[in-house]
């Protein structure tokens, strides 16, 4: 085969994300041109075994190897294919509740297939699409012919890839193998992914050329503001810190560490505090834990879809948001050990916001609310 696997996945592999096992049905190989330089990447064609499939991405950025998953979601306005083939970069769209800036535009090639290729998949294929996004949002838009699709994913850590299907770490010396023509594997910056939708009868082919979207930096820590056995006020509340951890968050297009806390009231009452979210390090929230009358095992919560509605304690509110968490350095009473991955979502409503975090065997739940008090790290001693 002209373009070699440069990773260690294979096809029959089988693995578990977001609480849902697939199959590594296909391996499609992607080009594009830029500057007259051809790159090469690989999307891995995944099976469900309720027949949902998904696309898992493989791409070389400045900072090493990344993966992404990607999933189809519904537009709260359709577009037709001619007005999707008139925006530019810089124009903007709404999707969902955000108003999304376009960030790139441009097309792809289907260079090799290996295996079982999404239907409608042939060699030679070419696609049209663009990149949406705004600060915590990316979508991709694609379209061959009328039908377009709205496309949104998901950072996926290596490690969790690996855990998934078994296998060892990439080869530090396997990105070189992609492609003669791509034997500068560092020119793919990052930011750039391949996406193959599947849509019937049309197949969708869409990904964000190097330069389309925003680099990622590596996240740094933010010094921790509380310290274990501190006591203090928030919100009318008397809470005693009595645990910590580090956690890895990744969401399109952002990954970020923050610090939280887990505290009890004078009541006994747990809660969890959060040091930072997507909005900024200085940014806190306090999540209770939740109970739901009718309790969403984690396949379940993996099949929804954003805009779909969560119910909890009488609390309504459509899923806006998918990420990944890690689990990292812990101390004294936590709710999970140091090296869990957790799949979540969240729904947010008016006042709260519905947070739903799991594995392949637990699910918890919490309503979250910003804390509103200025420096809450400060009310500790």
């Amino acid at each position: 085969m002209r373009h070699a696997n440069p990773t260690s996945l294979r096809l029959g592999m089988s693995g578990s994300f977001l609480g849902q096992n697939y199959r590594i049905a296909g391996r499609v190989v992607l080009s594009m041109e830029e500057a007259g330089e051809t790159y090469y990447w690989n999307e891995f064609h995944l099976i469900g075994d309720d027949g949902r499939c998904a696309t898992l991405v493989f791409e070389q950025t400045d900072e090493g190897p990344e993966w992404k998953m990607f999933t189809l979601v519904e537009a709260v306005r359709p577009m037709s294919a001619s007005e999707a083939a008139l925006k530019s970069v810089g124009d903007q769209i709404y999707f969902q509740d955000k108003t999304l800036a376009v960030t790139c535009v441009d097309e792809s090639l289907v260079c090799e297939i290996e295996g079982e290729a999404p239907e409608g998949v042939e060699l030679g294929d070419v696609a049209h699409y663009f990149n949406a996004e705004s600060d915590d949002t990316m979508v991709v838009v694609s379209w061959t012919g009328a039908e377009v699709e709205f496309y949104r994913g998901l950072n996926i850590p290596m490690r969790a890839v690996s855990s998934a299907f078994g296998v060892s770490a990439i080869p530090s010396g396997a990105l070189n193998h992609l492609s003669s023509a791509n034997a500068d594997a560092g020119r793919m910056r990052s930011g750039m992914f391949a996406l193959v939708v599947l849509v019937v009868p049309l197949m969708l082919f869409v990904f964000s050329r190097s330069g389309c979207q925003r680099v990622a930096k590596s996240p740094k820590l933010p010094p921790a503001q509380l310290s274990l056995g501190s006591t203090g006020q928030l919100n009318a509340l008397h809470y005693r810190i009595t645990g910590h951890a580090v956690v890895e968050i990744a969401r399109v297009g952002q990954r970020y560490l923050r610090h939280e806390y887990s505290a009890v009231d004078d009541a006994g009452n747990e809660v969890l505090l959060w040091q930072g979210t997507e909005q900024g390090e200085k940014h806190w929230m306090l999540a209770r834990p939740a109970t739901s009358s009718r309790p969403l095992p984690p396949t379940t919560a993996a099949a929804l879809q954003l805009g779909q509605p969560v119910v909890l304690d009488g609390v309504a509110a459509p899923v806006s948001d998918f990420f990944l968490s890690r689990v990292g350095k812990v101390e004294g009473a936590v709710p999970w050990a140091g090296g869990t991955e957790l799949y979540g979502f969240a729904a947010r409503g008016a006042k709260e916001t519905i947070i739903a975090r799991w594995n392949g065997t637990a699910i918890t739940f919490y309503r979250a609310a910003p804390v509103t008090q200025k420096n809450p790290g400060q009310a500790f001693r």
